[in-house]
């Protein structure tokens, strides 16, 4: 089967993407900080569950990207969250995103992306014992097709 464009899986993803009508005043982007292993994307989903709000998974945009594409960059992984960001800002929903803004330019941009839509900019940092991260990324069951991570341990 022959690889898709950036273009195309990015079109595939924001059409894909889920955005329920937001009930706060203004948009909220919700957005994980922490590094491989701590939990963001499980509290992410926990939350977007909870809250009803979308969820962009930082590391499903990976995965598609490798699997049908040309592989993954940050910056074109970057460039599909945010395409997805907007998507849910102009449907008037809320977002959470679990990447890993560790990074003060990382958080810096993304809270310039959200002035443009009125949003604001909600971070949760989540902390974990060094021990139990790599415990967790030494018992995850990797697929070496999808899981991009397994070096991290």
């Amino acid at each position: 089967m022959p690889k898709k464009r950036l273009e195309q899986i990015q079109k595939e993803l924001v059409r894909g993407l889920r955005v329920s009508r937001r009930r706060t005043r203004e948009p909220v982007i919700h957005a994980m900080i922490g590094i491989t292993g701590a939990g963001n994307s499980t509290v992410a989903r926990a939350l977007a569950k909870r809250l009803g709000w979308s969820v962009i998974e930082k590391n499903r945009i990976r995965v598609k990207l490798r699997e049908e594409g040309p592989g993954f960059k940050p910056a074109t992984t970057d460039q599909i969250a945010y395409a997805m960001l907007a998507k849910v800002m102009r449907e008037r929903g809320n977002a959470i995103l679990d990447s890993d803004l560790v990074e003060r330019p990382k958080r810096r941009r993304l809270e310039r992306f959200a002035r443009r839509f009125g949003a604001r900019v909600a971070y949760l940092h989540l902390i974990c014992d060094s021990d139990v991260m790599l415990g967790r990324m030494l018992r995850a069951n990797y697929n070496p097709k999808t899981d991009i991570f397994k070096s991290a341990a």
